[in-house]
């Protein structure tokens, strides 16, 4: 594909669908969450706004389903977008930064939410029914991870360090991405890639 500049925006996250490409972005003026439609070759098809808007909390993709948390008006609930079907679940309030993450092979959804002066809980939802439930699973201030299954989910706090040189990894078959810090955990220069076992920048 043929690099393009799709506009300004934060907290991207993208798949690839029955050959289409879908780009999630944050943007912030005016708060919305954009879907982007682009064919393999990178020709734009289509643009969405998201009903909702978009609350800082960044979108996860997993095969074809895109979650979110929406904006304060709408009561900050996870959503959870199919993008070819259109079938579009809420579920309960969601928080933090990073408080939500999908797994479509488990047809999961999980979020997190925290009254206050109590801790993080984990939430989960299910993709096929829309049903929502609590889990005796402790979240955490800087987000979750990955859903493993339906009693365990990885929190960012527990992987961030998981890939020796890069933090907050994220992976996709054998290509890791993460910010590159040194055995301390210090900045190290910007964002890594990691093929193999072999880091480049």
């Amino acid at each position: 594909m043929i690099p393009r500049l799709l506009g300004p925006g934060v907290a991207p996250d993208v798949t690839i669908v029955g050959g289409f490409v879908y780009v999630a972005i944050g943007r912030q003026h005016p708060m919305a969450l954009e879907l982007i439609t682009l064919t393999r070759e990178g020709q734009e098809m289509a643009r969405r706004i998201m009903s909702g808007g978009f609350d800082q909390s960044f979108p996860r993709f997993s095969g074809p389903w895109l979650v979110y948390r929406q904006d304060e008006a709408h009561g900050f609930v996870a959503t959870a977008y199919h993008v070819q079907t259109g079938q579009t679940w809420t579920y309960g309030p969601a928080g933090g930064t990073f408080g939500l993450t999908v797994n479509a092979a488990l047809g999961l959804i999980a979020y997190e939410w925290r009254e206050p002066g109590a801790p993080w809980r984990i939430k989960f939802g299910n993709l096929l029914t829309g049903q929502s439930w609590h889990s005796a699973i402790l979240g955490a201030p800087d987000g979750l991870d990955q859903i493993i299954d339906s009693w365990q989910v990885t929190l960012r706090k527990d992987t961030r360090g998981s890939v020796p040189g890069i933090w907050y990894p994220v992976t996709a078959g054998a290509l890791t991405v993460g910010e590159l810090r040194d055995v301390e955990g210090r900045p190290k220069g910007g964002i890594g890639v990691q093929i193999d076992g072999d880091s480049g920048i």
